[in-house]
């Protein structure tokens, strides 16, 4: 996976963990180096495999969305909301909070590379 993007997938559907994981797998430059259910897993998989990128479900966390992509962009750097649907509430929050983008969950896996590699040129 030399030169590929790395990722750490945290949402709480593991059918959508799997199936985002093995697309991502298959996509050149992009490579899924862990997934995680909670917040503490996520946290403890970026320590351990030290991701470019979270791609972040906001409702897999209880509480406090924004608080959760700071603790994730504290770990990683570089956190991208993938979700079904956000409020414009949730979203200001989240903006707030410093996440990098806010993606719908059915975006093709060539516009999250290249919103990758824009987020990570900056």
């Amino acid at each position: 996976m030399a030169g590929a993007i790395s990722v750490l997938l945290l949402d709480r559907h593991q059918g959508v963990r799997e199936a985002l994981a093995q697309r991502l797998r298959h996509a050149p430059s992009i490579g899924c180096v862990a997934t995680a259910s909670t917040l503490d897993t996520a946290l403890q998989a970026a320590r351990d495999h030290a991701p470019h990128v979270v791609l972040y479900d906001p409702r897999t966390v209880a509480g406090d969305a924004a608080e959760a992509v700071q603790r994730l962009k504290q770990a990683v750097g570089h956190v991208i909301v993938l979700t079904s649907s956000l409020l414009e509430d949730e979203a200001a929050a989240l903006r707030r909070a410093g996440v990098a983008a806010l993606v719908l969950k059915g975006t093709e896996i060539s516009a999250l590379l290249t919103l990758m590699e824009t987020i990570l040129a900056e």
